[in-house]
Order: structure tokens, then sequence, then C-alpha cells
């Protein structure tokens, strides 16, 4: 939380993560995003209808208390209503650009570049996880914790990378769906029952674990390029079928039901173990490399 002192000696508490919105506001706020997003609604409008939830200041209703008093006034002592006038339209300017500032510095949801948006994908958990009876989970503390299978994160990657073929939005809203069908072992018809603000939310919650991986020192080579632009060596480039037979070759059993990290920890293992074979049959790394489609750098590390 941002803790902001105000005039009056009271704190005022801004969530600078999503963990910090309770559930009201989550909800508000995957309600609005997409419309951010899609370049249907600013911004700053996002961040000044949040701010006013969180904080529940009603301009309206401040107004019309001062509109009633200065009416009173105007009977009672027209002097002091002049002055009165004067000092709410002061006020009024004082609020107003305090209320843009605070606005302005609601960053849990994206951070602005100029023009450009950038989505903060991080959760420290699924925050639909109690809305749903079989929700995957994602948690991240000292060390990652997960229910999530194999099966689940790989069907959930590919349907991620659906959502760029088409940009209507009866479209997104089937795979979205299907996302949460996936990760909620529901049935398809059953997620029409979710409000559109969990769907999205999934979505991104979901994007941040996937990203988690990819930004991973050591599981980051199951999804990156090598050198010559040719997929990674890791199985996650290959597709479910061909990662479930390379490890069920090697002994394991059942691959698609595994937890996520045993999975990506066994992709991790086949490799290394691969690399060292030919290391210590004297191929360079460089040829290494060009086989297996991981980047030198990566190859270097494991020999």
């Amino acid at each position: 939380m941002k803790d902001i002192t105000l005039c009056d000696g009271s704190m005022l508490h801004l969530p600078t993560e999503w963990g910090e919105l309770t559930g009201e506001q989550l909800l508000r706020a995957m309600d609005m995003l997409p419309f951010v997003v899609a370049g249907e609604m600013e911004p700053f409008d996002f961040q000044l209808q949040m701010l006013l939830m969180i904080t529940g200041y009603r301009p309206d209703r401040r107004r019309l208390w001062r509109r009633l008093r200065r009416a009173w006034l105007w009977l009672t002592n027209p002097i002091e209503a002049m002055a009165q006038k004067e000092l709410d339209r002061l006020r009024s300017e004082y609020v107003t650009c305090n209320l843009v500032r605070l606005a302005e510095s609601l960053n849990f949801a994206f951070e602005l570049n100029g023009s450009e948006l950038k989505l903060n994908y991080y959760f420290t958990d699924n925050p639909f996880a109690d809305m749903v009876k079989d929700a995957a989970r994602f948690t991240r503390r000292m060390t990652v914790e997960t229910n999530m299978t194999a099966r689940q994160f790989s069907d959930g990657v590919d349907l991620l990378s659906n959502l760029k073929s088409d940009d209507t939005p009866e479209f997104h809203t089937h795979i979205l769906r299907r996302l949460s069908a996936v990760l909620y072992n529901l049935s398809y018809d059953e997620t029409a029952g979710l409000p559109g603000a969990v769907l999205f939310g999934t979505s991104l919650w979901f994007t941040g674990v996937v990203q988690y991986f990819k930004e991973h020192p050591v599981y980051g080579m199951l999804f990156r390029k090598s050198e010559s632009g040719t997929s990674s060596g890791g199985g996650i480039a290959l597709g479910m079928g061909e990662v479930i037979l390379s490890l069920e070759k090697s002994g394991y059993h059942n691959v698609a039901a595994m937890n996520l990290l045993e999975f990506m920890d066994a992709q991790i293992k086949l490799i290394k173990d691969n690399v060292a074979k030919a290391a210590a049959e004297g191929v360079k790394a460089g040829e290494i490399a060009s086989r297996s489609g991981l980047s030198i750098a990566d190859v270097i590390k494991m020999i």
C-alpha cells in the first residue's frame, strides 16, 4: 500500500498491486480494464474511477452541500456568502488538482510510458481462487507453489496464443471461456455463469504465470529462441505431444497430469542430460546449440 497523509492529518491508503484490492474493487477494475486495453476508455478515466471507489469520495454530494450552505448565507449574510463562494472555488480547484495527482499515481493495473500501456501481470496468486471450487493456483512467496498440471499449462498457453488470431469480441469471449474451463476444471457450458471480469482477470493472471517461466533464469530456456532464430530445445516449443513422448521415453509416467513445476524440472533435466552426453562425446558448444536449438549461452551454462 502507498500511504498518503492528507491535509487534515488522516491517512489515505492506495493499492500498489493487485493483491491489495478488495474483491469488489478487483471485479470493478477487471470490468473496466478491457476497455482501456481496447482503446475505448482513457487510462486516466480508469484511474479516476478506481480512486473514487477506493476512497469513497463523492464530489457531487460535496458540491451540493456547499451550494445549499451558500444559498442560506445569501439570505442571512450576503457578504460572507460572497467570500464563501470564492473560498469554495479555490477549494474545488485544489481538490480537483489533488484528485488528478492521486489518480495518476494509481499504477496497480498498468504503467504509462508516454502513450504506451504496460499492463501489470504480477499476481501473488490466482485472484479468483476463492470464487471457483477447483481453481488452479500459482502462489509466489519465498518459493513458488502450484496445483496446476502440465496439461492445464500447455493448453492455456495454446489458448492465449489463439487470442491474437481474431480481434472480434465474440471470439475473445469464446477463448476466455475455454481458458477458464481449463484452469477451473469446468465444462465450457459452466463457464457461461462466470462474470466477464473473472474471465478477463483469469487471462491476465495466467499471462503472468507464463511470463514468470519465460523470464526465469533457468526455465526461460524452454521458451527462448536460439541465436539462429530456431525454436528452443525446450519441450514447450515442440508441443505437448512431443514433450510427453520425450519424457516418457526417459522414464516419466502420466506426464500430462504432472505438477507444472515437476514438469518444467523434468524438461530441464532432460535437456541437461542430453547436453552433458553430447559434450562428453566431444561435441562443441556451437554444434550442440545448432542441433538442439538452444542458445550457445544456455549450452555453455550446462557444460
